[in-house]
């Protein structure tokens, strides 16, 4: 028995909709509809920040997820086996802010040579973008400059860093903080003693 253009099957008059149907539906939905149907398919509310736009993406895969079937096992370990060997997967990507944090951005071996109170203080970079001072490992420059001081300052300005290019003079307080490249890629920042 056919009615309007759909096949009837066993005798039921509301045959369900296909998945190009259900998916059309979606774009006629108003938020509260989109969000009821998100607890529906998958067991909780929809995050708050996500858009309609979002939601009707997620549901019309889900809707296709459910009729066709996800993904084969072996395109579940392929995808597995791409971000295991990818570098960027394995954790967050690092900000233009981390990277500046992390290391000022130094080579590994780069050597900073600060004169602090008539003390010598050498910090060294390392590859793992982290620092070490005194045989103590740092995250951050300003830790460093923290040790050293005793007070919180700006790493990259207490090491003579700001500026461009890192090689410069600056003026701070009663003297001059000067860095220079010195052999293969090194840094020797200090405070001259006026």
């Amino acid at each position: 028995m056919k009615r309007s253009g759909l096949k009837i099957r066993n005798g039921d008059m509301n045959p369900k909709p296909t998945v190009l149907q259900q998916v059309a539906a979606l774009q006629k939905m108003d938020g509260a509809a989109l969000r009821n149907m998100w607890t529906a398919f998958f067991g909780r509310e929809a995050p708050a920040a996500y858009k309609p736009e979002q939601i009707i993406r997620r549901l019309a895969w889900r809707i296709q997820e459910l009729h066709y079937g996800g993904l084969s096992d072996g395109a579940r370990q392929r995808l597995r086996e791409i971000v295991e060997g990818d570098e960027l997967s394995r954790g967050p990507r690092p900000s233009r802010r981390t990277s500046k944090r992390k290391g000022a951005g130094l080579s590994p071996g780069t050597r900073l040579v600060r004169h602090w109170h008539g003390v010598e203080h050498i910090v060294t970079a390392t590859a793992d973008g982290g620092l070490e001072y005194m045989g103590k490992r740092y995250r951050t420059l300003s830790a460093v400059a923290k040790t050293i001081s005793g007070q919180h300052c700006s790493g990259p300005r207490f090491f003579g860093l700001v500026g461009s290019g890192n090689v410069g003079s600056k003026n701070v307080g009663s003297g001059k903080v000067y860095s220079r490249k010195i052999g293969s890629g090194k840094i020797d920042s200090g405070k001259e003693m006026l």
